[in-house]
Parts: C-alpha cells; sequence; structure tokens
C-alpha cells in the first residue's frame, strides 16, 4: 500500500495510482451510474440511490469501455457510499476482470 503525506493533507492510503475517467457502469442488478475515477484496485463512480447497497457487500459491474474482446466486466466489494448532490458516490475495489 502506498502512503503519502503533504503538507495540510492527510495520509493517502490508496494502493494504486487513480484516473479521472468518466464513462458509463452498469451495476447488476439493472442500475446504472457513471465514473468518476479508477485504478487498478478500485472505482469511484455515482448512482442516483445506494438501493440496498452497503459497505462490504460484493458488487458485479461492466464498465463503459469497449476492446476488440469485448465490454470489460469486474467484480469487488463496496468500501463506502458518500451523499452527493442528490446522488450517491459509491468506492468499490475491483478483485477481478475479465472481457465479456
Amino acid at each position: 500500500m502506498v502512503g503519502t503525506l503533504s503538507p495540510g493533507s492527510r495520509l493517502d492510503r490508496r494502493a494504486a495510482p487513480r484516473y479521472d475517467i468518466t464513462v458509463p457502469i452498469d451495476l447488476e442488478p439493472a442500475r446504472k451510474g457513471v465514473t468518476r475515477n479508477v485504478s487498478s484496485s478500485g472505482v469511484l463512480f455515482e448512482v442516483e440511490s445506494p438501493g440496498g447497497m452497503g459497505p462490504g457487500e460484493p458488487v458485479r459491474f461492466r464498465l463503459g469501455l469497449r476492446s476488440v474482446d469485448g465490454p470489460l466486466c469486474c467484480e469487488g466489494r463496496i468500501v463506502r457510499l458518500q451523499p452527493a448532490n442528490g446522488h450517491c458516490v459509491v468506492a468499490t475495489t475491483i478483485e477481478a476482470c475479465w472481457f465479456e
């Protein structure tokens, strides 16, 4: 785990660098959202409502990234949920990825 500390900030414990990428995300079952950022170990995305999601729960999703092998699908766990401007921001881990 990488940890950095700059003046006036708290310890950054992210395991991998994050990239600001805005793409559609389809969650199972039947929920849609949009990503805020993506790393090799997790995704931060926004949905209209948490609708029963909670920290520690497993999650499956398909990112709106296409390749010749098909859409990128991932499994992980929900780390946290935060209300934001009438929506819900969700942070998840990525534990497995494959092309469908």
